[in-house]
């Protein structure tokens, strides 16, 4: 819109500056206005559109990952290849038709179809045609269990599609939430660093008054220098976990990025998910599921190897015509008394296939003995996994109600600490000590809280996952 303003605003204006009088400048300079206010306008839009973009929540993130994740691409065109595949082995039942023609010229000696005359350096032509049809009746049921197969195929790559969106979500979950943490770090070793240099600052004037020991300022300077310290390493997690999440998304380094803090409360709740309810959470999961459809594979590959014991019968016909002079009239008549329509049957019986056949059904079974085995090993790995992120966030959480009643103490502690060393009870020593355990105990409060959240949120996921597949399910019955 701004660029055809543009465009149509320049013709004005070449066109009344022909004109040459005062209303003519009036009038251009008026266009000029509206054009330079149309141009900032879009400015401003496009400013507000990228503003309004900086800030990402959690879902924002997943929703934009799913749409633009190169690995999702490629897995959404592998699911069209199972489909067209799937269909083209649909298309196999149906008969093979072809029509078939040919013309041969002939100088030297050669033999008069039409009345088996031979014919002696002459030219001579023959043109033929033919409509010919096959289809299989029986192969053992080998077309409908490639059907089959195909089928399964394309359910594989559709349940690996949703599979590797599932590892998307939780890997980007885990970043996201890492960044949080190292925004919270960040923001309590900044605060923490504004306070030294408080301290530092009130230090010196208590040396100054005769106070405190010069010894005790130079604390406070090494202290100091290592909160800046701290503070840099920090900035640097936060900017490096940054890249890593705008990469999970495939966004440029350069793009306006910054996520939303979420308010998780002051104090979390336990969780409510119980051991009975893994074993379910787990069955609904599509990396077992894809175990199932490789039984059902291996288990219609066997199928296929007895058809290829099978005999094969095939009905064949076909409609032929020809015509070899055309010196005559009435070609056409004549390839019509031509007609030569034929239908036949053939049957192929295996007798002896050096064993190959025999070996290929033996094959196929223990190859199908072995996805079981495969399904039974994935299934208690799943269940086992599950177990421990419940295990995890319940022993996450303990810990957190731990660490926040540590965390209470050493605020505590530390404002008492605090007032003594300002007092010249205590020593810098033990306030820099002091310093210390709380800054430990914030990061150590920091880590276990997101940590827990982490598994809660992964805990969250699967069950919806579940109950999505208890809603399918539902849905199914009900039709």
């Amino acid at each position: 819109i701004i660029s055809y303003i543009t465009y149509t605003s320049i013709i004005i204006i070449i066109f009344m500056s022909s004109l040459g009088n005062k209303v003519t400048i009036i009038l251009t300079m008026l266009v000029l206005w509206l054009c330079g206010f149309s141009i900032s306008r879009g400015e401003n839009i496009d400013s507000q559109t990228i503003t309004s973009k900086k800030l990402w929540s959690l879902e924002e993130c997943i929703d934009y990952a799913l749409e633009n994740n190169i690995k999702i691409k490629m897995q959404e065109s592998e699911i069209k290849i199972s489909k067209l595949d799937h269909i083209n082995s649909i298309l196999h039942i149906a008969p093979e038709i072809r029509l078939i023609g040919e013309h041969n010229l002939n100088w030297g000696r050669s033999v008069n179809i039409q009345d088996l005359e031979i014919v002696e350096n002459r030219l001579s032509q023959l043109s033929s045609a033919a409509l010919c049809g096959e289809i299989t009746i029986l192969d053992g049921l080998q077309r409908e269990r490639n059907i089959i197969g195909n089928r399964l195929a394309k359910e594989i790559e559709i349940v690996e599609y949703e599979e590797l969106k599932n590892n998307i979500i939780i890997e980007i979950t885990k970043s996201y939430l890492q960044l949080l943490l190292n925004k919270k770090i960040l923001e309590a070793k900044s605060s923490n660093l504004e306070g030294t240099i408080s301290q530092r600052e009130r230090t010196a004037t208590l040396v100054e008054v005769g106070e405190q020991s010069y010894g005790a300022l130079l604390d406070m300077e090494a202290q100091l220098a290592w909160e800046r310290v701290e503070v840099a390493t920090a900035q640097s997690s936060v900017d490096m976990e940054k890249l890593s999440l705008m990469q999970l998304l495939n966004l440029n380094h350069e793009t306006p990025f910054e996520i939303i803090e979420p308010q998780y409360g002051e104090t979390l709740k336990g969780i409510s998910i119980g051991y009975e309810s893994v074993t379910d959470i787990a069955s609904s999961l599509p990396e077992l599921r894809i175990k199932e459809l490789e039984c059902q594979v291996y288990k219609n590959q066997i199928g296929m190897a007895i058809g290829a014991l099978m005999p094969r019968v095939t009905l064949n016909g076909s409609l032929n015509t020809f015509v070899n002079d055309y010196h005559t009239n009435n070609i056409f008549q004549r390839m019509k008394s031509n007609l030569n329509p034929t239908v036949g049957v053939s049957i192929a019986i295996p007798i002896f296939s050096k064993s190959g056949n025999y070996l290929s059904v033996k094959r196929a079974r223990i190859a199908f003995n072995r996805a079981k085995y495969s399904l039974a090993e994935r299934n208690q790995e799943l269940v086992s996994k599950l177990q421990r992120v419940v295990t995890d966030a319940e022993g996450y959480y303990r810990q957190y109600i731990a660490a926040e009643e540590n965390l209470k103490a050493m605020s505590e502690s530390f404002r008492i600490t605090s007032e003594k060393f300002n007092n010249g009870i205590v020593s810098s020593t033990d306030y820099i000590v002091s310093k210390n355990n709380l800054h430990e105990a914030q990061a150590n409060f920091l880590q276990i809280k997101y940590q827990y959240i982490f598994q809660v949120k992964i805990i969250e996921f699967y069950e919806n996952i579940n109950n999505k597949k208890l809603g399918e399910r539902y849905e199914k019955r009900e039709r």
